[in-house]
């Protein structure tokens, strides 16, 4: 991307704020930390306040309708990225009316997507010049895009790369855990799991959670007084020093987004809570390179308890599954992709 820069004037479409999280954003970030003030910025949802003046240009638009609606010059040599595939955005009417629009104002176009029901190229089905899926998918979706410029996990990743260089110890017994549900909690998962760990039996585990950056402060002051005699639960806003939280734990429970790439990384155990039967079934293929279950909480919250008391306390049911989890994780070979330029 790098060299891209030099040739093209590059605009990223994300998503982000309340309706859609962060996910979005935090790849963006990752894609162009070194360079970010030679980019200009798009996104849909709420306006970025804090780090709108690291890019060249940044606008913001509630949604893709108010973007159709504007007029805009067409730029030589331009570059699009897109990163705003997202089930609410991709069911839209105007959907295909927007990409309409961005072939005739982008001379090349990068997609940054999902797949199934939240895949945007599926959608749209029409020219790209390079399809980015930044998760583990079966040989068998490959093969359906064989004809398209692709890009997949671990050939490309969006997380911090300093995770690459960090130690990896092999996690022999389960002392401590960070739990991170991501930027949203419309299903009030952060406190139906804290009602479990702060019961008594798990008293001896430190506990480290994470509130995602989009809860409501009224919810947040409501988790916090729940834990406020308990030592051994901490409760923490999202900041930067989140990479620190993830090294010094032994198990992450996380949402089914970056963050559990970033604990296949680091080769840390991963518990993954899904909110629906579609997040476990986008999870179906890292699933399969991280052995650890992930439960939909609402349905599975039994079985998630069961299995968390045994991973905590039962010595043959932890000693085998950490010992064939780590001989997973450290036989995958990940490396970082600097630039896109060689794909497209």
């Amino acid at each position: 991307m790098k060299s891209y820069l030099k040739t093209y004037n590059i605009t990223i479409f994300c998503l982000y704020g309340r309706k859609y999280g962060y996910g979005h954003y935090s790849r963006i970030k990752s894609l162009t930390t070194k360079f970010s003030n030679k980019i200009n910025l798009i996104t849909f949802g709420d306006r970025i306040k804090k780090n709108e003046k690291k890019f060249k240009n940044y606008k913001n638009y509630n949604d893709i309708n108010s973007f159709i609606n504007k007029n805009f010059k067409i730029k030589k040599k331009s570059l699009a990225i897109l990163d705003i595939s997202n089930e609410n955005i991709i069911k839209q009417s105007k959907i295909n009316i927007f990409y309409k629009k961005i072939l005739k104002l982008y001379n090349k176009i990068i997609i940054i997507d999902s797949i199934n029901n939240e895949s945007l190229f599926k959608k749209i089905k029409k020219k790209v010049d390079c399809l980015i899926i930044p998760y583990q998918i079966s040989n068998l979706y490959k093969k359906k895009y064989k004809n398209i410029n692709l890009i997949t996990f671990p050939n490309i990743f969006f997380c911090d790369e300093k995770l690459l260089n960090s130690k990896k110890n092999i996690t022999k017994k389960i002392n401590s855990c960070l739990i991170s549900l991501g930027s949203t909690d419309n299903l009030n998962i952060n406190l139906k799991l804290l009602n479990i760990v702060k019961t008594k039996i798990y008293s001896n585990v430190k506990f480290t959670i994470i509130l995602g950056k989009f809860l409501k402060t009224n919810y947040k002051n409501m988790l916090k007084k729940k834990v406020k005699n308990k030592k051994n639960i901490i409760i923490k806003e999202f900041n930067s020093n989140f990479d620190k939280y993830l090294k010094k734990n032994d198990l992450i429970i996380s949402s089914s987004g970056i963050t559990k790439y970033e604990a296949l990384i680091l080769k840390k155990p991963n518990i993954r809570i899904y909110k629906d039967k579609n997040e476990k079934k986008l999870d179906t293929e890292f699933s399969k390179i991280q052995n650890l279950r992930g439960f939909i909480f609402d349905s599975e919250i039994k079985l998630f308890n069961n299995y968390l008391k045994k991973l905590f306390f039962s010595q043959i049911f932890y000693t085998n599954i950490l010992k064939k989890n780590y001989k997973m994780l450290i036989g995958l070979k990940i490396k970082k992709i600097n630039t896109i330029d060689a794909r497209i």
